[in-house]
């Protein structure tokens, strides 16, 4: 697919070598009447003085090619793209053909502000593009990537709930969560990234086009250390776990399950015995009652 889609064609240069007549005039007739070789005329009557007779003023720059604003977007554009594409796997080639087709693919990519306010989107005319440019347009930074890269995928399957507002990677560290694209219109600006829960992407902008690359690779770093702390804790919460149960077992005879299972359903239920105690002190006092009357009949 290809990213550029206007082609410009550059001027030729036409030069003209002349002959100086100033050579013939000493010339012998002889050599005047030789014939010379059928288009070799130009290479060999050519005089060499006219190298000495070079006037630089009298060449017209003014069909000079440069390179307009507009060239410089699309190549800065093209440049982003292909390197977060083909080296950081930030985005993702969409064939635009197969997209009719499958409107729930996920198309990635990069919005670049022109100097009349415009976003551009790269890759340039993907209809895929059109929404994440609307909000991005309405967000207005200089600069923003739509990213879908295998950290950011793994994150969100494994680490966001459905109820989430925010992520936190360390305590200086928070990116918001977004549920729709359109919802990046009105995402907090300041915070210069957001994930979208419906396509699973992470976007990324900057005031600057100079540090966009150095931010996303900064928050990218970021998330592999979170992803990787959490993995230590989890080894060494299920290393202790392993080890708490080797150390019961060792030297101890393995008890009945239903005995076990019965255990649980005590720790679980314990059994309180207030009747029991109820009962014992009702007898007591029934006894004391008792004796004290036969104490007073045996008196009288």
């Amino acid at each position: 697919m290809g990213v550029f889609s206007r082609k410009k064609s550059l001027p030729a240069i036409e030069t003209k070598a002349t002959a100086d007549p100033e050579k013939f005039q000493g010339a012998d007739d002889d050599d005047a009447m030789e014939p010379q070789t059928p288009g070799m005329e130009s290479n060999f009557n050519m005089s060499t003085t006219s190298f000495n007779t070079y006037d630089e003023k009298s060449i017209d720059y003014s069909h000079r090619p440069t390179i307009s604003n507009t060239d410089a977007l699309d190549i800065m554009g093209d440049h982003l793209f292909r390197y977060g594409c083909n080296w950081k796997k930030w985005f993702q080639p969409v064939d635009e053909e197969s997209y009719y087709y499958d409107s729930d693919q996920v198309v990635t990519g990069l919005c670049l502000r022109s100097d009349n306010g415009g976003q551009r989107s790269y890759p340039l005319d993907c209809a895929g593009m059109s929404e994440f440019e609307w909000a991005v347009a309405a967000l207005n930074p200089a600069v923003a990537f739509k990213i879908r890269s295998p950290i950011v995928m793994s994150i969100m399957a494994t680490y966001m709930c459905p109820d989430d507002m925010e992520f936190t990677i360390n305590a200086n560290t928070r990116i918001q969560i977004l549920d729709e694209l359109p919802h990046l219109a009105r995402a907090k600006k300041h915070q210069y990234a957001a994930f979208v829960r419906d396509e699973g992407v992470l976007c990324v902008w900057s005031d600057s086009v100079k540090t966009i690359v150095a931010d996303v690779e900064k928050l990218e770093k970021a998330l592999l250390n979170f992803v990787w702390s959490h993995e230590e804790q989890k080894t060494k919460a299920n290393a202790a776990q392993a080890e708490a149960k080797s150390e019961k077992t060792d030297g101890a005879d393995v008890e009945d399950p239903s005995v076990t299972s019965r255990k649980n359903e005590w720790r679980a239920r314990p059994v309180m015995m207030y009747e029991a105690f109820l009962v014992g002190f009702t007898v007591i006092l029934m006894i004391f009652l008792l004796s004290l009357g036969y104490s007073k009949n045996a008196l009288s």
